[in-house]
This record gives structure tokens, sequence and C-alpha cells, in this order.
């Protein structure tokens, strides 16, 4: 069962809110969708959050945005390529290191560098996790793996990688 955060049961974060990000959330917010806004200049975000009443909520920081969601998240991650990527996936990383365990983040940070075109890396992530907690959330990393391999094709690098290293943990 889904754990809720304040926004309930079904909630999206968004860190990010330039005009893509912007528009975005509105579009988001206007098909009903309840938000977690974050963006570096905060009163961007609670002036946004503003707009949609009790459907969204501003957060400060990324824990508070994680706070303010349900389990499993999910976030998209709306920023310039470049530093502004590398800097949260950076922020992950640092947290990972501390916590390793931190399934949540670890699948967070996993979306996160597959969005960032890091394929391999996201597989491995989600492996982590699997080789750690194989049921951890209703076996939650297994089948984020599986969904990459769709999304990735059967042809992919990653793919293939990524489905030879679960074989491997699943018939050990």
């Amino acid at each position: 069962m889904a754990r809720t955060g304040p926004l309930g049961a079904q909630a999206i974060g968004l860190i990010g809110l330039g005009t893509m990000g912007a528009n975005f959330a509105r579009n988001l917010a206007g098909h009903g969708v309840r938000l977690a806004l974050l963006d570096t200049e905060p009163e961007r975000a609670a002036k946004l959050a503003s707009e949609f009443g009790g459907r969204a909520t501003a957060a400060d920081s990324l824990e508070a945005l994680a706070r303010a969601l349900p389990r499993p998240r999910s976030i998209f991650l709306l920023v310039p390529a470049g530093a502004p990527v590398d800097e949260a996936l950076s922020a992950l990383a640092r947290h990972l290191e501390q916590q390793p365990d931190d399934f949540e983040k670890r699948m967070e940070y996993a979306v996160a560098l597959n969005a960032a075109g890091q394929r391999i890396e996201a597989a491995d992530q989600l492996l982590y996790i699997f080789r750690k907690k194989r049921d951890w959330n209703g076996d939650a990393a297994r089948k984020q793996l599986v969904q990459f391999f769709e999304a990735w094709g059967p042809k992919d690098e990653a793919t293939l990688a990524g489905r030879r290293k679960l074989s491997s943990l699943l018939f050990a």
C-alpha cells in the first residue's frame, strides 16, 4: 500500500519552474494533479503554488519536496541540461553516500540518471536495491528496471547489460 504525503495519495513533484516547468505544472494542475514544487528561486515556487490553491505546495528543499509526496515518489526534473542537472544528481549521490540503503532516494536517483541519459548507471542503482532487498516496496526496483528496458528497446546496450545482471541476481 502506498503511503501518503501531505498532498494525498497521488501527487507529482516538479523541480525546475522556468517557462517549461511552470507551464507543465499548469497543465498538470489543470488536469487535477496535485503538485509539490521546487525551484532555485523559492518565491517562484510559492507564487506558482498559490495559483493552484490547495492542489499544490511549494518546497524549499529537496527533503521538503520528498516529505510532501506519497511513496513511491514521482518527481520530474525540469532544469536545463548541464550544471543544474549535474547539481541535482550530485545532491542525490551525496545523500546516498551517507545513507546507501535509502531505497526511496536511490530509486529517485535512478530515475534522474535515466532522464539525464545515464542508462547503465540508472540500471545499476536499481540493481543495488534489488540485490539488497529484493521485495522492497512491492518489487519496485525490478518493476522500474523492466520499464526502463521496455523504453530503451531490446537491443540497447544498457538493456542487454542490465538484463544480464538482473538474470544473474534472479538465478544465483
